[in-house]
């Protein structure tokens, strides 16, 4: 519904109410690209020898993620950060009632943890290589180190930015959702950035500036070996 109204036109707008055009590098909430984000935190701590890809989860939260077949004895980090942990989705307790419940409710991290681990295990965890091919879930990477992504109790953007609107089903009209709690999301999903923002971290990232050359070497093995695909000028094809 969102993209049909707003991007599906030859006159796109970026506020329903206003009739304003789309802002071409306009602030928005960057959601699931916030993970690149807090994976790069979690490879610069691997290269300062804090945190190893391969131990268990057991090693940095004692005790908590257990569950229904979920067993941090045998989940590593690495894992955790591949999606190929087996650990069952925390967003429909998130997205539920969200429109008259949700939206401007705070979360805690151990709340999102606790709800996905009150579900069963979707699978045993897999081996590393390639195990990002399997998409399984968007838990809160800050259950593994916690990375800031705004100011505790902050729902606006700021800058300049188009706006968010969200409908249940096709019958049912927006609502601007702009304005929203983004602690559903923690370093899974709470960061707020533009295009250019994106396109400043990946080419940084990919260019080796982020990273230590080992710790980049294994960001691309874990990907399953895949290469980098660059344009002409030398810049990565984000």
């Amino acid at each position: 519904m969102l993209w049909t109204q707003l991007f599906d036109s030859s006159d796109p707008h970026g506020n329903l109410r206003t009739g304003s055009k789309v802002l071409t590098d306009g602030r928005v909430r960057i959601a699931g690209n916030t993970k690149m984000f807090t994976a790069t935190v979690v490879l610069r701590l691997v290269g300062e020898s804090r945190i190893s890809l391969d131990s268990p989860i057991k090693d940095y939260l004692s005790g908590l993620v257990r569950g229904e077949g979920v067993d941090g004895r045998n989940s590593t980090v690495g894992q955790l950060l591949q999606h190929a942990s087996g650990l069952a989705d925390y967003d429909e307790e998130v997205v539920r009632d969200y429109l008259t419940k949700q939206r401007h409710r705070s979360f805690e991290p151990r709340e999102l943890v606790e709800s996905g681990l009150g579900k069963k295990a979707l699978f045993a965890p897999l081996a590393a290589a390639g195990a990002t091919a399997t998409p399984t879930t968007s838990w809160p990477a800050s259950s593994c180190r916690r990375t800031p992504a705004a100011p505790s109790g902050d729902q606006t953007i700021k800058s300049r930015h188009p706006h968010g609107y969200f409908a249940p089903d096709a019958d049912t009209p927006c609502t601007d959702v702009t304005e929203q709690d983004p602690s559903a999301g923690w370093a899974a999903g709470g960061l707020i950035g533009a295009p250019s923002d994106l396109n400043r971290f990946l080419t940084a990232l990919l260019d080796g500036e982020l990273l230590e050359p080992a710790q980049l070497k294994e960001m691309y093995r874990r990907a399953g070996g895949g290469r980098v695909r660059r344009w002409p000028a030398g810049r990565p094809a984000c």
